[in-house]
């Protein structure tokens, strides 16, 4: 939910606090207003009242920080889903072109590696980038198999919180994409 915050004076913090399904996510943005976020699992949200800014605001029962900040505030819409499940792309590296950090591959926020992860990939991509402009020819196809081999032994440690992108597929058929990326998830259309 996007709207004013709650509560006078200035609030410029970025608040991330846990609970027991989950964990709740507040910051000030630019202009003034507040985003919460709440991230859960699928499963939560089914057998939980959450589309009403009342049923949303009571999620926040056991966050006490954060039900404090989202109190008073107004809401600029009703509350939405928006899946943040593990995913990657099928190729992340082309002619000429390397997929890097989340535009190659996502993991539920809930891991801690995002940042971990971006930094990463982004080591390594400047390496394979740099042998490429050096004149190796297959710089661009080593860097894949390494993110091949990479996403492989994810795969095997975690079957089933992977949900795989074709990239070519997302674009010519959006809607199937996110379709069975919600389904993945375990939400409705």
């Amino acid at each position: 939910v996007h709207g004013a915050r709650a509560g006078p004076g200035p609030d410029t913090y970025t608040l991330a606090e846990a609970c027991p399904h989950g964990w709740w996510y507040t910051a000030t943005l630019p202009d003034g207003n507040m985003v919460a976020i709440f991230m859960t699992d699928a499963d939560h949200l089914r057998r939980t009242p959450w589309r009403t800014l009342e049923e949303w605001r009571a999620l926040a029962a056991d966050a006490p920080l954060t039900r404090e900040r989202i109190a008073c505030g107004t809401a600029s819409g009703a509350p939405a889903i928006y899946p943040a499940s593990s995913q990657r792309l099928d190729r992340c590296a082309g002619d000429g072109w390397l997929a890097v950090g989340d535009a190659a591959s996502t993991v539920d926020p809930l891991s801690s590696l995002g940042v971990m992860r971006a930094l990463r990939s982004g080591i390594i991509a400047a390496r394979s980038i740099g042998e490429h402009l050096e004149g190796s020819s297959n710089a661009l196809a080593a860097h894949h198999a390494r993110y091949r081999r990479l996403m492989q032994h994810w795969r095997e440690a975690m079957p089933a919180a992977i949900h795989e992108v074709d990239y070519a597929a997302l674009v010519a058929e959006p809607e199937s994409a996110a379709r069975a990326l919600l389904a993945h998830c375990g939400l409705e259309w």
